[in-house]
């Protein structure tokens, strides 16, 4: 048997009607929409690289990268972060996470590292907090 992950909405009413006891006809056929709904609401697409690119400088009051880069606030609170390869969308993606917030394609998520629907290795580096290079760490450093 493969193993189903529920939508905690499903899962919660499972336990509502198993704690009511014996359901009746309109509580099932309610358990039954609520299914249904779940499964056909649509899941949020990823925002594609110029409304990332967008809305970072929206934030910082820019229009291009050259400005965002040169921008006094954005320094400071990239500060550490290392180097940007403007280039790629990995780069405009963690930026978005770092200072703006969530992406909307990453809420609601489940798994490993999901707390709150959100993976949280998408935001929390522990290697960051060591002050580790993730690429050239050793089992020791990370000891």
């Amino acid at each position: 048997m493969v193993a189903t992950v529920l939508d905690p909405r499903v899962k919660s009413e499972i336990h509502r009607l198993v704690r009511d006891g014996k359901p009746d006809v309109q509580s099932l056929e309610d358990f039954a929409c609520l299914v249904i709904q779940v499964e056909t609401e649509p899941k949020p697409q990823p925002l594609l690289l110029s409304a990332l690119k967008q809305a970072l400088y929206e934030k910082f009051e820019v229009t291009t990268t050259a400005q965002l880069r040169k921008d006094g606030c954005f320094r400071g609170l990239t500060h550490g972060m290392g180097k940007f390869d403007f280039r790629f969308k990995d780069t405009w993606k963690r930026l978005y996470r770092k200072l703006i917030g969530i992406l909307p394609d990453e809420q609601n998520q489940q798994g490993y590292g999901c707390i709150n629907g959100i993976n949280i290795f998408n935001y929390f580096r522990p290697w960051q907090v060591f002050d580790l290079d993730p690429k050239t760490a050793t089992s020791a450093d990370v000891r």
